[in-house]
């Protein structure tokens, strides 16, 4: 070999399909109950964690599972200020408050941007 690359893999970069804390900031986002939101709430915290793999050094050579060899830890990242409220309870009232805003018009020539056709 003469020292050249003869293929490079592509590089495939971890990029959400939705900006994570859109169900905070959003005023259009529904979600469909409780459930839901916690769903999403749950995708949006481990999007913004971190997690690491680190050796527990007692059992490091261990074969049994109830000692192993590596764990995980979770190091919450999270950017959001404290003031924000997270909870279901805030996101039907802030939904609610939201009922009296106009319906935005779906009409004209940006009216392809909101059609599923």
């Amino acid at each position: 070999m003469s020292g050249e690359t003869l293929y490079e893999r592509p590089r495939i970069y971890a990029v959400s399909k939705m900006r994570v804390h859109d169900y905070l900031y959003d005023s259009s986002f529904i979600v469909s109950g409780a459930r839901d939101y916690a769903r999403t709430a749950f995708k949006a915290a481990m999007a913004s964690a971190q997690l690491t793999i680190q050796p527990v050094y007692h059992t490091m050579f261990s074969e049994l599972r109830k000692c192993p060899r590596m764990r995980v830890v979770y190091y919450p990242n999270c950017r959001l200020p404290e003031h924000m409220d997270r909870t279901y309870s805030e996101y039907v009232e802030r939904v609610r408050g939201s009922r009296g805003a106009p319906a935005p018009q779906l009409l004209g020539k940006d009216r392809f941007k909101f059609s599923a056709v």
